[in-house]
């Protein structure tokens, strides 16, 4: 019997091959300054103008940090009929499982897409709420990513956990 395939959501990730990069040459901050989006988690993670994570980085994971490497979680949507069923956290383990490599750490930023300039609609009132509301929907994001291992650094929602797939 085969299966019937519904669509939940969608996700997008980035791996930072660091490593690499170096190895041919390139600075650190030019790779991530490929995307602007890329560009704040150099700012956010890493020692100026270094391969180097942070103190900040390295306190909350630990100093066995051996690769520059990152795997950024971009974004993960998932559709409100499938919210609830942990598809973000079998999605974001999967991805990291299968594509992260060499990679010590995965990274993403919390942010509630619906604030997103680009999906506000002026006229739908559900994307003009109060601003406390994008507060509590971020902090609601913050707390789903620490129950799949994520921790908050910074001031920013920005969120790093150790990669629990590395062999």
């Amino acid at each position: 019997m085969e299966g019937k395939e519904t669509f939940s959501g969608k996700a997008q990730f980035f791996l930072v091959d660091v490593e690499s990069a170096i190895n041919e040459g390139v600075n650190a901050f030019w790779l991530f300054d490929e995307k602007a989006s890329t560009l704040d988690f150099y700012s956010e993670l890493y020692e100026q103008d270094t391969s180097d994570f942070n103190e900040e980085v390295t306190t909350t994971l630990g100093d066995d940090l051996w690769y520059p490497n990152l795997f950024i979680v971009e974004r993960v949507e998932v559709l409100p009929q499938f919210r609830g069923k942990n598809l973000a956290k079998l999605v974001i383990d999967e991805a990291t499982r299968v594509f992260a490599g060499n990679t010590h750490v995965s990274a993403l930023k919390a942010f509630p897409l619906q604030y997103e300039a680009s999906v506000r609609n002026d006229e739908d009132e559900k994307y003009s709420s109060r601003e406390d509301s994008e507060v509590s929907a971020t902090q609601k994001l913050v707390k789903l990513y620490e129950s799949i291992g994520f921790h908050k650094i910074g001031n920013d929602n920005y969120m790093v956990r150790f990669n629990p797939f590395l062999n």
